[in-house]
Formats: structure tokens, sequence, C-alpha cells
């Protein structure tokens, strides 16, 4: 057998995709951001987290919205501490 090397990518964020009915969403939670970091027209900082290119407060409105996606943070105690961002297609807002 021949000799494979694995090639190996660093990359400054995690990667995650999510299905629901007909949804799916596309997830990046970065880890370090290098200075300039911008996605779609937004600049990244910490502590901040995008759908679509808009933040998730005018994308998900509510406090019970609100509830559901900062748990996780909450649980593992990360609020703050990344930057995420999120491309969600299909299913509408209840689907998403």
């Amino acid at each position: 057998m021949a000799d494979v090397k694995k090639k190996t990518v660093k990359r400054d964020y995690l990667y995650a995709v999510g299905r629901r009915r007909e949804a799916v969403a596309r997830v990046r939670i970065y880890t370090h951001l290098k200075d300039g970091a911008t996605w779609g027209k937004e600049e990244l900082k910490k502590d901040q987290i995008l759908v679509n290119e808009m933040p998730i407060e005018h994308y998900f409105s509510g406090p019970i919205a609100k509830a559901t996606y900062m748990k996780p943070l909450e649980v593992t105690d990360t609020v703050g501490k990344y930057a995420i961002t999120v491309r969600v297609a299909g299913g509408g807002n209840s689907g998403q």
C-alpha cells in the first residue's frame, strides 16, 4: 500500500450543518478572529451572532426566541466569547 498523507487545513472556526424539515442552517463559530474579518458587509466581532448577514435580534425577534438561541451559549458558559455566523435557507421562520 502506498503511504497516504492526509492534508489538514487549519481554520479559525468550527463548522456544522443542521437540518429540520425543509430548512438548512450552516453555522460557523469563530474561535480566533483576524483583524478586519468580514462576513458579507459586516465586520465580525466577538459577542456577535449574524444570521443571513443580519444581527440575530432582527432575524429572530422576541424574548422567547432570544431565550431559545441563547440557552446553549449560557449552558456552556460561552456567551460573548465567540463570533457566530449562520446561513439559513428554506422552511420559513418556524422551520428555521
